[in-house]
């Protein structure tokens, strides 16, 4: 039996639209044609989504084991943490950190939480433990919004360029804190750190609605079409575009 757990709902704004997010989550999940039981919204670090979980799991009278499967830094060892009442199991953003299978017990259950699934193109892949941890959101994301002319450029933490090709329009930012400058395409290279090789992006946002273009796993950004932008990034890294998963 599958069960979808979105976590980190903690760094969402407050005035997101979790019914818009659930079935947005559940429209993408039936993509993969895949049986699935429940999708559950939570946060890991908020205890009554915890007690929700809880007696959730209770409900599976004979089930003995539950698996926590999922990406890196998805919050999967915090919520063993949090079932179990245990701090024992380390949390930290650092990629990779649980090695092996880390297994403790909740009333009849056996709580398997597994190595996360490791992303090779998400930002630990260009830079060390310490550059990377301040960019990976760890609290609330404060959206910032940008008005922007076609030839503007947002230029994001010096490694990542937004050029808005046609379209003029709001963009909305949602990252940890980091340094973002408007400025003239012409000026890009000037701005972008020299430390790392770059290539390009094409999105061609055609339908009047709002997309979602997510930057490796340290934020992401929200725009109507129709609009063409380009993204600039350091050659490796994971970028995608879909439409918004929350409003």
């Amino acid at each position: 039996k599958i069960v979808y757990i979105i976590n980190q709902l903690d760094l969402l704004p407050p005035q997101t639209n979790y019914n818009y997010l659930y079935e947005r989550v559940k429209k993408e999940a039936n993509l993969y044609h895949q049986e699935y039981e429940d999708i559950i919204l939570m946060s890991a670090t908020h205890k009554e989504d915890i007690e929700k979980l809880k007696n959730y799991l209770l409900t599976y009278k004979n089930v003995k084991d539950v698996y926590l499967l999922g990406v890196q830094n998805s919050g999967k060892t915090t919520i063993l943490n949090a079932l179990t009442d245990s701090e024992e199991a380390l949390v930290d953003v650092k990629a990779g950190l649980t090695q092996d299978t880390i297994t403790k017990q909740f009333k009849h259950f056996n709580i398997h939480d597994l190595p996360g699934l490791y992303q090779n193109n998400y930002i630990h892949s260009i830079m060390t433990y310490n550059e990377y941890r301040k960019l990976i959101p760890t609290k609330e994301i404060k959206p910032i919004i940008y008005n922007l002319k076609d030839n503007d450029s947002l230029v994001i933490n010096d490694i990542f360029c937004l050029y808005l090709i046609k379209g003029n329009g709001s963009v909305v930012s949602y990252f940890n804190n980091l340094e973002i400058k408007k400025i003239n395409y012409q000026r890009v290279l000037i701005h972008l750190s020299k430390g790392y090789e770059y290539t390009k992006q094409i999105f061609k946002l055609e339908n009047d609605k709002k997309y979602q273009i997510t930057i490796a796993d340290i934020g992401l950004i929200h725009l109507n079409g129709p609009k063409t932008i380009e993204i600039t990034f350091p050659k490796g890294l994971h970028i995608s575009m879909k439409e918004a998963f929350f409003i």
